[in-house]
């Protein structure tokens, strides 16, 4: 029997495949939302979760080269947010 949720194969695979999507984001940003991910998914299954209640719990999540695409253009958008009142204040 499994120690913990995390270890569920289906849950593994996810992180998995989470952590190769995230690839393209910096470190900190990879490193910050994979550990979101996985504190949900270890508070919201129990060790001995069965495979259809841990598709219920990941499904809702989105597939990882999704989530990973959304937090890419989130930290685009929020480059550019930031980097636009410098630009815009200037009067060259």
């Amino acid at each position: 029997m499994s120690g913990t949720a995390l270890d569920h194969p289906l849950v593994r695979d996810y992180l998995r495949d989470l952590d190769r999507a995230l690839a393209v984001l910096p470190p900190a940003q990879a490193g910050e939302l994979t550990e979101q991910i996985t504190a949900h998914l270890d508070d919201a299954l129990a060790p001995d979760t069965g495979d259809d209640e841990v598709a219920a719990v990941l499904i809702p999540l989105g597939r990882p080269a999704d989530l990973a695409a959304e937090a890419a253009a989130t930290a685009t958008a929020a480059k550019a947010a930031t980097a636009s009142p410098t630009t815009a204040g200037s009067t060259t």
